[in-house]
């Protein structure tokens, strides 16, 4: 803050005893004589502080109103005292040591949160200030002033609203009351008037007529009379509905100016809101600079920045002068104390040692990530490939397991495909001694690079553990320490006095730590603490591939184990084969001498026997003894059922002559297909006689075809 009478270059004993009066004379002499050396031809003439002509003459009106008013010329007394209070504290008190046990970066965000909002403001760059509205504000500070006045505002517009309801309420009762008129004088339209008896055609001036003629006038002279009334009701009824509708309007723009006045007056109360959060911010910095906890000094450099950018974000929307005035005034307090801060021996020992540690730390990952390369480095990764691939080669292998064999007729297929079977079986055996003698001719090497690998993690997770145990201290590039070093923040976002203090601060931060670990720590660095690049170099060194592919063993053998077993079974029940298809085929077969033996149809039957048989060729044909049994069986059963199929020609055959003959029994069907009975009665039952006899020669067929089958067997033998 500006020793305002250091400007006028007045002391603070000069005024002591005297009056009002000549205390504002000797002020306004001082201003005008200094006021007159930054304008006309001094316009323009640098300043030795750095300020422009035109904000000194701001700083010389500030400090004219200030010291003749005798409150505010206290008050800024007052001020001068704890200020030179404060720099002598701070000039005298104890070094302050960072104890990292103790120490927090969050103590900012502890006292203000309920003031700001944090992560809002914290998030907005110092050379990037967002454009904002006026209405925005609330989205970054407390405004309580902001809520009392949308408050009152929403209490006074009910108020208001309800004044608006009633009169919109009376306009619609209005309107209501001129539809009930319109509605009654639709009623009593009186219509036209009657007509005369005299006016009739032909001679009706009788006194019947007369009578009914007065009644007719009477009652529309009556009807003319409510229809007249009613009219003029409705006129004075749209006459009041008029000035009801008047006065309506007039409490909606009253309503609507309220309004108005109360939305300005609420934009008004943002202005205090930013003085007085901004007055609570600018005396947590004053209080907090006199500790001496490296916390609360670090929380001041924070808050500071922070004051700093609420200006910068606000200024432009303060309408009020004194709110103005006021939140500058907080501005130049804060700028001084930041500057006294930046130039302070504490505060720059515990910045040259978060830096430090940060430096420590980035050090330190990085020579545990060499020792990482050099341990990669190590391994022959060549030999590590080489005795990988011949495993992962082996452990692709795969056997054909499935085998189609169920229902193969010709016994040489059958054994074709159980030879497949025991060749599977070889060579899964053969296998499995392969695959495990390359397991253990890798075990050694494998284990060495597991070994390596482990040691890889280990380190890993030290640089892992190094970066969480050194959060309470970790400096972020959009973090506030690396933000007010950065020398573009320096250079076009801080004050004369403020830069060059920083800039001095800067300047030892980089002779403590070294400009190179100082632009790494300040700049955005995607892997600063070389966890990222690590992961890499462990992920691409691949150690453990040989060892994972030695832990599948196990398992694959085991499934080969399994294979051999299920190809075995398969062997047994390729066995069984010939057995279930001799079972098949006698049962089938018999099914169809069974019905062979039906007239009409039964050498249809005798034909799918013959088929069955043909497509059984290399059963019958083969030596096995079941096939050969088979084949027996069928010719014996093929040859009893040819006996019986001749019995049953002729018994159907000339016994169903002789049996048509007695009884007639020709005679009536002759009739309905109009043929001799005689063509009916030997042509029926000599019919199904012929059909027998087909039967008997298809199944001597297949007796002739079996034997056929069976003696090609034995010629082979």
């Amino acid at each position: 803050m500006d020793n305002y009478f250091e400007v006028f270059e007045i002391s603070i004993d000069e005024i002591k005893g005297k009056d009002d009066t000549t205390i504002e004379q000797l002020v306004n002499d001082a201003h005008q004589r200094l006021y007159a050396l930054t304008a006309g031809s001094y316009a323009n003439v640098p300043r030795p502080d750095g300020r422009t002509q035109a904000q000194w003459q701001t700083i010389l009106n500030e400090a004219k109103e200030t010291l003749i008013d005798p409150l505010r010329r206290s008050e800024h007394i007052a001020q001068l005292g704890r200020d030179q209070e404060s720099r002598d504290g701070n000039n005298t008190r104890e070094p302050i040591d960072l104890n990292i046990d103790d120490f927090t970066m969050e103590r900012a965000r502890e006292v203000l949160g309920n003031l700001i909002d944090y992560k809002a403001i914290s998030e907005i760059s110092p050379l990037q200030l967002p454009t904002i509205e006026k209405t925005d504000i609330p989205k970054f500070i407390l405004c309580q002033n902001l809520d009392k006045s949308l408050q009152r505002a929403e209490q006074v517009m009910e108020l208001q609203n309800n004044k608006v309801s009633e009169v919109q309420g009376r306009v619609r009762e209005s309107e209501a009351q001129i539809k009930d008129l319109e509605k009654a004088l639709r009623k009593v339209d009186p219509g036209s008037p009657p007509t005369e008896p005299g006016s009739l055609l032909g001679p009706s001036e009788t006194a019947e007529n007369i009578r009914a003629y007065n009644k007719e006038v009477a009652e529309y002279n009556d009807r003319l009379r409510q229809a007249r009334r009613l009219q003029e009701r409705i006129s004075d009824a749209i006459d009041r509905h008029g000035d009801i509708v008047e006065r309506c309007n007039d409490a909606i723009r009253e309503a609507q100016q309220r309004e108005e006045e109360l939305a300005a007056e609420a934009i008004l109360a943002i202005d205090d809101d930013i003085v007085a959060v901004s007055d609570k911010i600018t005396t947590t910095a004053r209080d907090l600079a006199n500790s001496n906890k490296a916390s609360d000094v670090i929380a001041v450099v924070e808050i500071c920045l922070i004051e700093l950018k609420l200006v910068g974000l606000f200024e432009e929307h303060i309408e009020g002068n004194d709110a103005r005035r006021m939140l500058q005034d907080g501005f130049r307090e804060v700028n001084s104390l930041c500057t006294e801060l930046s130039k302070n021996e504490n505060i720059r020992n515990i910045f040259a040692s978060l830096f430090g540690l940060n430096r420590d730390l980035i050090v330190k990952n990085a020579d545990l990530h060499s020792e990482i390369v050099d341990a990669i480095q190590g391994v022959d990764q060549g030999m590590l490939s080489e005795l990988t691939e011949p495993l992962i080669a082996a452990l692709k292998k795969q056997f054909y397991t499935s085998f189609k064999y169920e229902g193969i007729i010709d016994p040489n297929k059958l054994d074709s495909v159980v030879a497949e079977m025991h060749k599977t079986m070889d060579a899964i055996k053969n296998h499995i001694p392969q695959v495990t003698d390359l397991d253990a001719s890798t075990q050694a090497e494998a284990e060495a690079a597991v070994v390596v690998h482990q040691t890889l993690e280990s380190t890993l997770s030290t640089m892992k553990s190094n970066v969480e145990e050194a959060h309470k201290y970790l400096l972020s590039t959009d973090g506030f320490i690396c933000q007010m070093l950065q020398e573009e923040v320096i250079e076009n976002f801080y004050s004369q006095d403020l830069r060059l203090t920083v800039t001095d601060l800067r300047k030892d931060v980089v002779e403590h730590i070294g400009a190179e670990q100082f632009d790494t720590i300040i700049t955005e660095v995607e892997d600063r603490y070389s966890i990222v690049k690590t992961e890499a170099a462990i992920k691409a060194a691949d150690l453990l591939r040989l060892q994972n592919q030695r832990d599948r063993v196990a398992g694959y053998v085991s499934e080969l184990s399994a294979q051999i077993k299920d190809v075995e079974a398969h062997v047994i029940s390729a066995a069984e084969v010939p057995k279930k298809n001799a079972d098949a085929f006698s049962s089938s077969t018999s099914l169809f001498y069974i019905l062979s033996c039906f007239p009409i149809l039964g050498f249809a039957f005798a034909i799918g026997i013959l088929n069955k048989v043909k497509k059984f060729a290399p059963a019958f044909r083969s030596s096995l003894e079941i096939y050969q049994k088979l084949g027996s069986q069928i010719l014996a059963k093929n040859e009893t059922m040819s006996k019986v199929i001749l019995i049953l020609a002729a018994v159907l055959g000339f016994d169903g002559i002789g049996i048509f003959f007695g009884t007639g029994v020709g005679v009536p069907i002759a009739a309905n297909i109009a043929v001799s009975p005689i063509a009916v009665n030997i042509g029926l039952p000599g019919g199904v006689m012929i059909l027998y006899l087909i039967t008997w020669i298809v199944l001597s067929k297949v007796g002739k075809t079996i034997q056929f089958y069976v003696n090609m067997n034995q010629e082979g033998k």
